[in-house]
């Protein structure tokens, strides 16, 4: 690549393109991008009672607890904050006795549910949206709950639920 035309030429290539985008309203940067975690990675640190923390994440699958024991009981603190969860979730029948935090975080699957859940420690969905069935039903929540400035597209289901303690919608 020592020719001086072909160099003028790249540059002037690459300039065309940031301008395309800079005129069309498209920014390419670091933070639009999304390091893909799948989802069975997730569900083994749980299983093995792991701290899961995450940010800016995608998680691609169906994050599903499959019954360990009658109630499932999780260990692990989960944290996964700006992310974007592709597919169903569904963390029914679980006593969870370490904080949950999904701030920020998109859930784009038809069902989300905690049915029937206990949740020892605090618990947070600020800012977060859920376009499915947000499914809280008969849940116990101890400590505070914050689903501050969350947006529910679609039903979200408390339906029978405790708090026990602050409650932030």
């Amino acid at each position: 690549m020592g020719d001086p035309t072909l160099k003028i030429v790249i540059m002037i290539a690459l300039a065309l393109v940031q301008l395309f985008f800079a005129v069309n309203g498209v920014a390419i940067s670091p933070e639009d991008t999304f390091r893909m975690v799948s989802a069975s990675e997730i569900l083994t640190k749980i299983y093995n009672g792991d701290p899961v923390e995450y940010d800016h994440i995608e998680i691609k699958g169906n994050l599903i607890l499959k019954a360990q024991s009658s109630p499932n009981v999780i260990g692990s603190s989960i944290k996964i904050t700006n992310s974007k969860i592709i597919g169903e979730f569904n963390f029914e029948n679980s006593i969870f006795r370490k904080k949950i935090n999904f701030s920020h975080s998109l859930f784009s699957g038809s069902h989300i549910s905690f049915e029937n859940s206990s949740f020892r420690k605090s618990i947070s969905f600020n800012g977060a949206e859920l376009c499915g069935f947000a499914n809280f039903k008969y849940s116990i929540f101890e400590n505070a709950a914050s689903f501050d400035k969350a947006k529910f597209n679609y039903i979200a289901d408390f339906s029978e639920s405790n708090f026990m303690g602050n409650a932030n919608f």
